[in-house]
C-alpha cells in the first residue's frame, strides 16, 4: 500500500475517532433533557440519513446506486450489526459512567484482528500484533480514571463490543462494492428504517421519549450529523485505506478523547 494511502487513511481514522468521542457528551446530554436511548436513536438516524441524502445530492448528483444485492448487503449492515450495536451501546450510556462504557467499548480491536484473521485469513503481522497489545494495554489502565456501571451496562457494552466487531468487518467486505457517499447514506437508511419499526411497533411495550428542551434537541442533531453521519464516512475511508484491523487498532484513541469530553 503506498505510503501517502496509509498516512491518508491514519488522518482519517483519527479524524472519525475524535468526532466519535462527542458521542458519549451528547447522548448523556440528550438523557438529561428527558429522551432516553430509542427516542434519541431514531431521531439520530433520520437526521443523519437526510443529512448524508442531501451530502450525496450535492457532492455526488450523478453517481448511480448500487445494484440490489449491494443495496440489500448495505442496508442489512446498518440494520443489523450498526442498529443493534448502537442500540447496546446506548442502552448502556444509561446504566454506567461514559468514560468506562467507552473503555470497554474499545477492547474490540482484538475481536476484530482475530475475526479478519479468522474470515479472511488475514494473519496479523507482528507490528499489528504489538500495537494490538499496547493499544488494549492502554485502554486497561485509562479504566483507573473513570467511574462506575451496573452489571446490566457492562453486559450491554460487551455486547455492542461484538456487534460492532462485525459491523467493522462488514463493512470492510461491501464497502468497496460502491462509492463512499453512497455507501454511508444507505447504511445510515438501513439503521434508521430498523429505529423506526422498533419506536412504531415497540411503542406498546418500549418508552420512546424524545427531548424535551432546546439543548436537548441541540445535542441530537449534533450527535446526528458529526458524531453519526461525518464521523462514519471518514471512518469509512480509514477501513478502505487501512483495512479493518488496522482501524480498529487506531480507534484505541477515543477513551482518552471520550474522557476529556
Amino acid at each position: 500500500m503506498p505510503a501517502t494511502s496509509t498516512r491518508f487513511g491514519v488522518l482519517c481514522v483519527l479524524a472519525s475517532t475524535a468526532f466519535f468521542s462527542l458521542t458519549a457528551t451528547f447522548v448523556v446530554n440528550a438523557y438529561d433533557s428527558g429522551a432516553n436511548p430509542v427516542g434519541v436513536l431514531t431521531v439520530r438516524f433520520a437526521i443523519a440519513s437526510l443529512f448524508m441524502v442531501a451530502a450525496r445530492r450535492i457532492v455526488r448528483p450523478n453517481a448511480p446506486w448500487p445494484s440490489r444485492r449491494v443495496t440489500l448487503e448495505l442496508m442489512t449492515l446498518g440494520g443489523t450489526s450498526y442498529f443493534l450495536g448502537a442500540l447496546l451501546y446506548f442502552n448502556a450510556l444509561a446504566r454506567m459512567d461514559s468514560g468506562l462504557s467507552i473503555v470497554i467499548f474499545y477492547t474490540y480491536p482484538i475481536l476484530v484482528v482475530f475475526g479478519n484473521w479468522v474470515i479472511n485469513h488475514h494473519r496479523p503481522s507482528r507490528n499489528i500484533a504489538i500495537a494490538l497489545v499496547m493499544s488494549v494495554t492502554g485502554v486497561i489502565i485509562t479504566v483507573g480514571q473513570v467511574g462506575n456501571a451496573t452489571g446490566a451496562g457492562v453486559i450491554f457494552c460487551f455486547a455492542s463490543t461484538l456487534t460492532y466487531s462485525a459491523y467493522t468487518l462488514g463493512s470492510a467486505r461491501v464497502l468497496p462494492k460502491t462509492d463512499l457517499f453512497t455507501g454511508v447514506t444507505v447504511v445510515m437508511i438501513g439503521a434508521f428504517t430498523c429505529f423506526a419499526i422498533l419506536a412504531t411497533v415497540g411503542s406498546p411495550f418500549i418508552d420512546v421519549k424524545f427531548p424535551e428542551t432546546t439543548s436537548g434537541w441541540v445535542n441530537v442533531v449534533l450527535l446526528a450529523i458529526i458524531a453519526t453521519a461525518i464521523a462514519t464516512g471518514v471512518f469509512f475511508v480509514g477501513i478502505r485505506n487501512l483495512g479493518p484491523s488496522t482501524t480498529s487498532i487506531i480507534t484505541t484513541f477515543e477513551p482518552v478523547l471520550t474522557i476529556v469530553a
